[in-house]
């Protein structure tokens, strides 16, 4: 808990640093830095190894922000988690600094589960009633799982929308399973 506060503390100052006209971009590049910093297991030992000196993670935040948009803001931000030691909070500053941004945006971010691969006209037409059942602008992780049998799964921070064909047969065999032998009595004609 101690650690999503801080990092909510470090992603608000992040959000003063970066002008308005700046959230959209840096919001995309958002998945980069989680994917390098947050889930590259070998990266995240470095940053956290207390062998590894802080000129050399300074070096290597300073090399991986070569020639990415927005050089100065990330490489502030970074070198700042490096330098007050918070490494080990950067995971949790991305997800709290990309909520931050979508609320700024006016936007929420919704994981969309498909059972099978949906062509854009599909994805766009649930994505539409989404965004009238929640009233918000959103954008989709887009995500395939075989087991949801049919239909859609989407999930928020605070909300669920199962409409997954699986869900409904669950809820039906639930409904209209039998509570004793007696009551699996087939009829003949």
């Amino acid at each position: 808990m101690k650690n999503i506060i801080i990092a909510k503390r470090y992603a608000a100052a992040a959000m003063q640093s970066l002008s308005p006209d700046k959230y959209e971009e840096v919001l995309n590049q958002i998945h980069l830095m989680v994917e390098i910093f947050g889930k590259s297991e070998k990266i995240k030992k470095m940053l956290l190894s207390a062998f590894v000196k802080k000129e050399d993670k300074l070096n290597f935040i300073k090399d991986f922000t070569q020639g990415v948009k927005n050089q100065d803001f990330w490489q502030k931000i970074l070198n700042l988690l490096v330098l007050k030691n918070r490494s080990q909070i950067m995971h949790q500053f991305f997800i709290e600094f990309e909520i931050m941004l979508y609320h700024a945006l006016d936007k929420k971010k919704i994981i969309l589960t498909f059972a099978n691969a949906q062509d854009d006209e599909t994805v766009d037409k649930v994505k539409n009633e989404l965004e009238r059942i929640l009233q918000k602008n959103i954008v989709c992780d887009i995500q395939v799982d075989k087991e949801l049998i049919g239909g859609f799964v989407a999930i928020d921070k605070n909300t669920v929308i199962d409409a997954s064909i699986r869900s409904n047969l669950n809820r039906f065999t639930h409904f209209v399973a039998p509570t004793s032998q007696s009551d699996n009595v087939a009829f003949k004609h």
